[in-house]
């Protein structure tokens, strides 16, 4: 998949920050940040390359003058994101301020407070007579039209004197009375000027920010704030007290906490308004649920549309969990029977949960495990940025399985595994909105629905008349063993029959096309949004941990890890705990949070780019165990660990595919104290690490936990590990 820039997109390759990026036949020309007017041109290939690099990084929209500018008075992009109400002043002042700079291009004017009145004058003649300029006076209140509620929330005789400058002109009868805009002051038309040329002269930075108005100080604290709240919260009760009643109440409690205090230090009772004002802060669904329980609040609450409507790529993410039929796997496989009678009654259910782009219905994400949990569908959500060549490789599939990007948005059901915190601050990472359709609603996320009786159906028929003959040759395992702990044929069959079945057969839902050819159609005439670097996918994805900073740095699995931010740190804290986020995936960089910002510190021993915590923990665990008594582990010794590791392992982990596991953070802990137990992979380059050990001693020594002694000599077999690689399994 090619990149797709942006205009204000900040790219940087071999740690050169580039901007202002120029599609080409070939590529992409890019401008030095440092040096605009050196322009640099590479391929879609060389960027390919670049990808994953340590001196890779992405960040789209980082030079958008929204940004660069700070916090600029609007925050609308655009003159859709600007209020109706305030629509009609802004493209007021809009045109004061154009025709004016067309008057002062022309020469018939210039910035003088003489020049400026007259063109003022000018302008009023011609903007007078357009409808932005008119406005309708509303009519004052009368003591009937006048409810309690309004009495007591400003009275509708403040609010019509407030919004009577933005009252829609459109909506007058006759006889309303109409008033027109008055005429700006040199003054006030240079202020616009000034904020309309700083913001790049787009006409919602006019906009009047009528938000941002008013005194921001609370004015009720302390105790009398306490009243409030608890008196506040009670109007979400099944007893569905009146805002008069809490008030009255409220004020015997005032009364009586006054009574035995001097008069200085006695509180004033908040007032009915501000009782009223507070109950208004609390969310409606949960104060109607609270009055009325939480079906009726259901109900009322409930979205009525007509099911959302898409129109490009991974605009809209759908993810859904999906119990999988063991028993109708098994018995499609002839492998159904040869189970013990125990073993079909105690066999558990395995849970897919799928993402499905609902634009072209591709797959672009799938997990498979024994429990739907948080980390199915944060896996989930890693998968559809991320590359996925090598599930596509793993399981032997024709066709490649390319379709990746950043969301839009992601609409998931309620289910704790999809709307849990760690979910949600992942998709808020990756840019995008998530949304928690209506249960009950299912048009509105009945693709996936739908698709998962696809899979029901098709798959399970498809895959009638395979046998597990090879499997249980091939694993010297009993049918009985197999069903109950081994998930990998079946993430094997689903990731299979998506890729090369699924993909590839014509769609209903899209006119008879297959996925694949939507998918490569659509992305043609629309890009989809550039997926995240290696490092924003650590931030958002990595398992966080709390390790120590010393003068080593610091120590992740046996690993070393430095930055400059990290020897700044040391210098002036020393040693201290510290936040950091490691890629399961990779363990050649890891991010480590210094005050609010995350910092890339990368290992201090060679080749770890791309190295899996599983391909590590096992290589290092060999390495704990077979050089324990020799003086030091050499380069070449840790290369060839790891590349045995790899290929050992390359074939197990990419038939996993789907049903691979991450680590939690207590299982990183675990890892550590139970496996590795306290070893720590001395300098490659010397054998010895930087403390220097005492001459003739063994620098694993002060890797190892000291309560046990000393490593046996070379002749006398080491001690057998209290618990060794082969029964480690990350539990969920």
């Amino acid at each position: 998949m090619h990149w797709n820039f942006g205009p204000h997109d900040k790219i940087t390759i071999d740690h050169i920050d580039y901007l202002d990026p120029v599609p080409t036949a070939q590529g992409w020309a890019l401008s030095r940040a440092a040096n605009p007017g050196l322009m640099e041109q590479f391929t879609h290939e060389q960027i390919d390359g670049f990808e994953g690099t340590p001196g890779w990084a992405y960040e789209e929209d980082w030079y958008l003058p929204e940004r660069t500018l700070g916090r600029p008075i609007t925050i609308a992009r655009s003159m859709s994101d600007v209020p109706k109400k305030e629509q009609a002043l802004t493209k007021w002042k809009w045109e004061y301020c154009t025709r004016f700079l067309t008057m002062e291009a022309e020469g018939s004017t210039n910035r003088s407070d003489e020049g400026m009145e007259q063109a003022i004058s000018e302008i009023h003649v011609r903007v007078s007579a357009m409808d932005i300029a008119t406005y309708r006076i509303m009519p004052e209140p009368t003591p009937k039209r006048m409810s309690k509620r309004a009495v007591g929330h400003g009275s509708v005789k403040q609010k019509t004197a407030k919004n009577a400058a933005l009252a829609n002109v459109s909506k007058a009868r006759a006889g309303d009375l109409l008033g027109t805009r008055k005429r700006p002051s040199v003054r006030t038309l240079r202020r616009w000027l000034k904020r309309l040329q700083e913001r790049g002269l787009f006409p919602w930075s006019l906009r009047a920010d009528f938000d941002n108005c008013g005194c921001r100080t609370p004015q009720i604290t302390g105790k009398a704030y306490e009243f409030l709240r608890k008196y506040g919260r009670r109007y979400a009760s099944r007893k569905r007290p009146t805002i008069a009643e809490l008030h009255e109440a409220m004020g015997r409690e005032v009364e009586a906490y006054n009574q035995d205090l001097p008069e200085a230090l006695r509180i004033p009772c908040p007032s009915r308004k501000a009782l009223a004002a507070f109950i208004d802060t609390l969310p409606a669904f949960l104060v109607h649920a609270g009055r009325y329980g939480l079906q009726k609040a259901k109900l009322r609450f409930a979205l009525v549309t007509a099911g959302p409507d898409v129109t490009r790529p991974f605009q809209r993410i759908e993810i859904d969990h999906w119990t999988v039929n063991l028993r109708m796997f098994l018995t499609a496989m002839g492998f159904w029977d040869r189970l013990s009678r125990k073993v079909q009654r105690e066999l558990g259910r395995m849970h897919l949960c799928a993402a499905m782009d609902r634009a072209t219905r591709c797959f672009v994400g799938l997990k498979i495990s024994a429990t739907p949990t948080s980390a199915d569908t944060l896996a989930v959500l890693r998968m559809m940025v991320s590359d996925k060549s090598a599930y596509a490789l793993g399981v032997g599939a024709a066709t490649p399985w390319d379709m990746r990007g950043r969301p839009e948005g992601i609409a998931v059901d309620a289910g704790l595994a999809l709307i849990a915190d760690q979910v949600r601050l992942a998709v808020a990472g990756l840019g995008a909105y998530l949304d928690v359709p209506t249960g009950g609603v299912p048009n509105l996320r009945g693709v996936i629905e739908r698709s998962f009786r696809t899979v029901d159906v098709k798959l399970i028929a498809q895959l009638a008349g395979y046998t597990f003959e090879n499997i249980l040759a091939r694993q010297g395992q009993n049918p009985d063993d197999w069903a109950a702990h081994d998930t990998e044929e079946i993430a094997w069959a689903v990731c299979r029959w998506v890729i090369d079945a699924y993909h590839n057969t014509p769609h209903k839902g899209l006119g008879g096309e297959t996925p694949r050819n939507s998918w490569l159609r659509q992305t043609r005439n629309v890009k989809v949004r550039t997926p995240p670097d290696a490092n924003t996918i650590r931030h958002i994805f990595g398992t966080q941990v709390t390790r120590t900073l010393n003068n080593r740095g610091i120590l992740i699995l046996g690993l070393h890890y430095w930055c400059p931010a990290l020897k700044d740190l040391f210098l002036a804290r020393g040693i201290i705990e510290v936040e950091v986020k490691v890629d399961p995936l990779d363990l050649g960089r890891i991010s480590v949070q210094i005050g609010k910002e995350w910092h890339v510190a990368t290992c201090e021993a060679e080749g770890f780019h791309k190295v899996s915590v599983a391909t590590w923990v096992r290589a290092a665990d060999e390495l704990r165990r077979t050089y324990a008594n020799q003086a030091h582990v050499t380069k070449q010794v840790v290369n060839e660990a790891l590349r045995a590791i790899e290929r050992m392992s390359a074939s197990a982990e990419a038939r996993a595919g789907i049903a691979f596991e991450s680590p939690t953070p207590d299982e990183m802990d675990r890892i550590e104290s139970e496996i590795l137990q306290g070893w720590s992979l001395p300098d490659i380059a010397t054998g010895q690490r930087e403390d220097k050990p005492r001459e003739g001693g063994d620098p694993l020594d002060e890797g190892i936990p000291t309560t046990g002694g000393r490593a046996p000599e070379p002749d006398v077999p080491p001690a057998s590990s209290p618990a060794r690689l082969g029964n480690f399994r990350f539990k969920r």
